[in-house]
């Protein structure tokens, strides 16, 4: 899948010569990772994150805003509409990163855990940074093999974390 995620390798923690477990080093998502992987300047960067709402971890949300307003108040159906979509969102980037979460029965999300960055140049996409999967594959009780995580994704009301503006993509697109 073309998606985000974060390159990790295990490690023993001793903390004080006590034995701690084994423990993940991993990437932090932000505007280094984007940096490193992707050659894009922190200067030039929005990163969003999703975490029970909405914040910009780097930049700022204009841009964000701007796109879930157009998907607000227009309709997909219309060529034209969808065509202006497919011009700052990576679709197929979208898709994956949907498959893999509906897939994996995430049960902390759509209204936390999501991360989606662009480039603040002209052409450029909407990416989704994949991260956080403690809660799928049965990690909780919203994420089983029996949980429906297709209605989870498309809700329109549901847990608070499921409310309307997390569903509001996938549903419009």
């Amino acid at each position: 899948m073309k998606l985000d995620y974060q390159d990790y390798r295990p490690s023993i923690l001793f903390i004080n010569g006590d034995y701690w477990g084994i423990h993940n080093i991993r990437e932090k998502f932000n505007e280094h990772y984007v940096f490193y992987h992707h050659g894009v300047n922190k200067d030039n960067l929005d990163i969003i994150e999703i975490a029970k709402g909405v914040s910009g971890n780097n930049g700022d949300l204009v841009a964000y805003n701007e796109m879930i307003n157009f998907l607000s108040t227009n309709n997909m159906a219309n060529a034209t509409n969808y065509e202006y979509i497919k011009s700052i969102v990576d679709i197929d980037e979208y898709i994956d990163y949907q498959i893999a979460q509906i897939y994996a029965a995430n049960g902390d999300w759509p209204g936390s855990n999501m991360k989606l960055w662009r480039e603040r140049v002209a052409g450029s996409k909407w990416r989704w940074m994949i991260y956080d999967l403690d809660f799928t594959f049965g990690g909780n009780a919203q994420g089983l093999a029996t949980t429906n995580t297709l209605a989870q994704a498309t809700a329109t009301n549901g847990p608070e974390a499921e409310s309307l503006w997390s569903t509001l993509m996938l549903r419009k697109l």
